[in-house]
């Protein structure tokens, strides 16, 4: 069952994998833009900072100067899509996988 499981979230991998990278590179120039960057290191620490949203770990006060209305706007798609609906979607993934497995057992 969990390898079905895994087979039938490929979408929703593909999609999350992409909303993160957006995220992510957007988080990164908006960083990039601030004579202080809130997001220290390369690329790929700006990829980690838009994974941490999903996770919650959420960090308001270094947003730095530039683009500050930006940033929360940013936040706010990237909470309300990766957590709200992308991580619905998935219950809804595997909830369906299981019901499928069940009926066929």
């Amino acid at each position: 069952m969990i390898l079905e499981v895994i087979y039938d979230m490929k979408y929703f991998l593909t999609v999350i994998f992409i909303t993160v990278l957006a995220f992510g590179n957007a988080f990164y120039c908006l960083s990039r833009a601030n004579e202080e960057p809130f997001i220290d290191g390369g690329f790929m620490i700006a990829q980690i900072y838009s994974y941490d949203l999903i996770m919650g770990n959420w960090d308001f006060e270094a947003f730095g100067e530039v683009g500050v209305w930006l940033m929360y706007v940013l936040f706010l798609m990237s909470t309300i899509f990766n957590l709200v609906i992308m991580l619905n979607l998935l219950i809804a993934i595997i909830s369906e996988t299981f019901a499928r497995v069940n009926d066929n057992a």
